[in-house]
């Protein structure tokens, strides 16, 4: 036996070592088999995607997640299994991450999921643009597509005032939620430029502070730079007037037809001939210059533009009928006014609310003729000072279709209205005044003045207001009475249905009769003359 146990030893000792590793060898590869899966990890783009995860399992498995953003087709089955995992695209900023369980019976197998977010951009389709000196108005403008998933400010410069951003043309944000990157469309609107010299401002698209999420992490901003070339250089002259009013006529949007034959067939324009003002030796002396310019039924929403001021002969100016002129309240730029021979200027209807402090410079200026426009007083203080000025109408300025002042309240625009002032009679050498048509109401003032007011004048028209009380005897007696057609003219108040801030009916008392107005004088004085 012991013989036996001696033999055998070094043979069974070898066979239960190999024997023992064989059981864990087994027993090993039963775990793998048991249960398992292709890949313990995966990571995504922010646009998402497909990938393909194996199961290998000998019963059955399902497969579990909170996230919404993930799907694993089929999620659950029995025995080895190939699935497709599905990722939506992300809609953070940041990356996120998640887990999918595997389980069978006991056993969990855990795969990551990291997906990254977008980054945040502002990124303009282009930065570089160069627009010309001058567009008309409609078409004055460059559009951006710019590429962002954050809300963004447009900043120009202050000193930039040539360029705004067109709320009108922009689209909405649409990144209150979402992070994905999206075109929104920005327009920026440009005015003339009235120097020779080009100008440039750059543009920034800056992240709004508040849209910043709680990592503090900023897009960056975008720079555009915008030039601008500079205006066609105009010398006085012939050609200088021939350039002067083609701009003009484009800026007003005035669909001219007749500027493709010669400027002295346009029948818009009169001239006078005058002394060259740079003559050059052996050229002509004298030459035709623009002396009037009338233009009606036009589109703006600025003063009169700044080529006007290069019709350096103009003696009469007529721009009536700006499309919607009642709505507009345009200040009257200071262009006009270097006109040093402008004797006769007519804005009906244009949209002006004001006149620059240097209109006092038309010293020239005899007849200006303001109807239509919404003023909210006289402008005495620039009148009283124009030497020269005999003719003034500013007929129906003021907000249309009130009957009964009583509905005015504080501070609403209404336009010419209230009281007459005094300071009227400091026009005497006016030979027309024409205000009617607006809401003056009360008495007319009374005149203290030596002699006769306004002697010089041939044509009073203040009807259809709100005056009531009594006619002053400076009408009354008024040497050109008769000349006025006053029961129209003059006498005529608004109608019974009208009241005034003070609940009267506007009216004079003592309205005098036919037989009483005398004969106009100044028309016996043409008879004679003939």
């Amino acid at each position: 036996m012991n013989l036996l146990k001696k033999i055998y030893k070094p043979i069974l000792l070898p066979a239960v070592i190999l024997l023992n590793f064989g059981l864990i060898s087994c027993e090993d590869k039963e775990v793998i088999a048991d249960f398992g899966v292709s890949k313990e990890a995966f990571v995504f783009s922010n646009s998402g995607g497909n990938s393909i995860i194996s199961v290998a399992a000998n019963k059955d498995w399902n497969v579990s997640t909170d996230l919404d953003w993930a799907l694993v087709t089929p999620a659950n089955g029995n025995g080895t299994t190939e699935c497709l995992l599905q990722i939506d695209t992300s809609y953070l900023y940041g990356a996120r991450e998640g887990v999918l369980l595997f389980k069978s019976g006991s056993e969990v197998r855990n795969v990551k999921i990291n997906q990254a977010g977008f980054k945040k951009v502002i990124e303009p389709n282009e930065l570089v643009f160069t627009v010309p000196d001058y567009k008309a108005s409609l078409d004055a403008y460059i559009e951006l597509d710019v590429v962002t998933n954050v809300d963004f400010d447009v900043v120009i410069p202050a000193e930039a005032s040539w360029l705004s951003v067109d709320l009108e043309h922009q689209s909405e944000n649409p990144f209150e939620v979402e992070a994905i990157p999206r075109v929104r469309k920005i327009r920026l609107k440009y005015k003339v430029n009235t120097a020779f010299t080009e100008r440039a401002i750059d543009v920034s698209l800056v992240q709004k502070s508040e849209t910043l999420s709680s990592d503090n992490v900023e897009a960056e901003s975008a720079t555009i730079k915008v030039t601008q070339e500079g205006s066609p250089k105009i010398i006085p002259g012939y050609k200088g007037d021939s350039i002067a009013v083609v701009m003009l006529s484009r800026i007003l949007n005035k669909g001219v037809t007749t500027l493709d034959i010669p400027m002295l067939n346009w029948e818009f324009l009169e001239f006078e001939e005058f002394p060259v003002e740079n003559p050059v030796e052996g050229g002509p002396t004298h030459e035709l210059r623009v002396v009037t310019l009338e233009i009606s039924s036009f589109e703006t929403d600025e003063s009169i533009p700044f080529f006007i001021k290069y019709l350096t002969k103009i003696k009469k100016l007529s721009l009536i009928g700006n499309s919607n002129g009642a709505t507009k309240r345009i200040p009257l730029g200071k262009e006009v006014t270097e006109l040093k021979d402008l004797e006769y200027l007519n804005l009906l209807g244009y949209g002006i609310s004001s006149l620059p402090e240097e209109f006092v410079n038309l010293t020239k200026l005899n007849d200006l003729d303001l109807s239509g426009n919404i003023f909210e007083e006289i402008p005495y203080s620039i009148l009283e000072r124009l030497p020269n000025l005999e003719y003034l109408k500013m007929l129906f300025c003021n907000v249309e279709g009130v009957t009964d002042l009583r509905e005015f309240v504080e501070g609403q625009e209404t336009g010419l209205g209230g009281r007459l002032s005094h300071r009227i009679f400091n026009l005497k050498n006016l030979k027309e005044l024409s205000i009617a048509n607006n809401y003056f109401e009360g008495n007319l003032p009374t005149y203290y003045g030596d002699g006769v007011a306004f002697p010089k004048m041939e044509l009073l028209r203040i009807g259809l207001n709100f005056f009531t009380g009594d006619l002053p005897a400076w009408i009354l007696e008024h040497p050109n009475l008769g000349c006025w057609a006053p029961e129209v003219l003059v006498f005529n108040q608004r109608g019974t249905n009208c009241r005034d801030s003070e609940d009267r009916v506007p009216g004079f008392d003592n309205i005098p009769s036919f037989n009483e107005i005398p004969r106009c004088p100044l028309f016996d004085k043409k008879l004679k003359t003939k």
